[in-house]
This record gives C-alpha cells, sequence and structure tokens, in this order.
C-alpha cells in the first residue's frame, strides 16, 4: 500500500516543487503533454531530458551524429547547458562519465500525500540558489 511510504526518504537529483522558473516550465509542460497531476519518476524524467539537451549540443558542436565524433563532442563540450537538473558546463571528460557530481549535491525527499517534496527546507533553498 502506497501508505506505507508515508515518511519515506531518499537522495534526489530532481524534486517538482522546486522553484526556479525553468524546472516549474518543465513540471507544467509535462502535465499538460502527458495529461497527469504528477510525474510518476520525476528525477528519471528531468535527467532523461537534460541528457536530450546534452546531446542536441553535441550534435550541434560535432556537426554529425557519428558515434566517435559525438562522443568526443561530449568529452570536449564547450557550450553550458541549462538543465532542469543542474546546469551543465563541460560536464563529460575522456575519463569521467558522470555529469552529476559533487558541484551538484543530491537533495532529501521524503514522501508526504503520495508526493516526494523536500524532507528539509534547507535542501529546497539551497536548490533554488543552486540554478
Amino acid at each position: 500500500r502506497s501508505s506505507d511510504l508515508e515518511g519515506t526518504r531518499m537522495p534526489q537529483t530532481f524534486i517538482p516543487e522546486s522553484d526556479t522558473p525553468r524546472q516549474r516550465n518543465f513540471v507544467e509542460k509535462y502535465r499538460k503533454t502527458f495529461g497527469v497531476d504528477r510525474i510518476p519518476v520525476a528525477p528519471a524524467a528531468a535527467q532523461g531530458y537534460d541528457s536530450m539537451l546534452l546531446l542536441a549540443a553535441a550534435i550541434r558542436q560535432a556537426r554529425s551524429t557519428e558515434g566517435p565524433r559525438l562522443q568526443d563532442a561530449l568529452e570536449n563540450l564547450k557550450e553550458r547547458v541549462e538543465g532542469i537538473v543542474m546546469v551543465y558546463d563541460r560536464p563529460f571528460s575522456k575519463t569521467d562519465h558522470e555529469a552529476i557530481d559533487s558541484t551538484r549535491p543530491l537533495v532529501m525527499g521524503e514522501i508526504r500525500n503520495r508526493q516526494v517534496v523536500f524532507a528539509y527546507d534547507e535542501d529546497r533553498k539551497r536548490d533554488a540558489l543552486s540554478r
């Protein structure tokens, strides 16, 4: 039962109640596009969206969709990409393919009334300032 999960906490890269205009716009468009009140797995939706923004930037830079050229562009991305989860400024290198790192700390989410919300007000404030 979903009520058994009430109060459960977990680290999150994105919580839909975030306060930046870019994030609010993303949530509103998602809800309208898919006709839902809540995004079922909001971090996955936001990270997937950001992945496509990064891929589009790499395609523009490589001027190609060829694998090796895209990989080189991603590992040397010159364009700064404003995503939903974070702003990506050279997110990858030849030895590091993890875009989410200590420069973008995770926040703690908590299930309340079947929604994942910020567990701590400090995380909400820090999250808004980091974007």
